[in-house]
């Protein structure tokens, strides 16, 4: 299964992205900041990221 990592930090948006991609039938994780992120991009094999420039912690273009 394909695996979609989503690093949003506004939750009605992630979690809407998240449920598309999950009802499509991808593996999703998400982050509601850059450093979540980076630290589950390490942890997984991730096929996808999705991932919003301004964020808390460790904004976009650092990630």
């Amino acid at each position: 299964m394909k695996k979609v990592l989503i690093i949003e930090d506004e939750e009605i948006l992630r979690e809407t992205v998240a449920y598309y991609f999950s009802h499509e039938g991808y593996e999703v994780l998400t982050a509601e900041d850059g450093q979540i992120g980076l630290d589950l991009f390490a942890a997984h094999e991730i096929d996808l990221v999705i991932l919003d420039i301004m964020l808390p912690a460790v904004d976009g273009w650092s990630v």
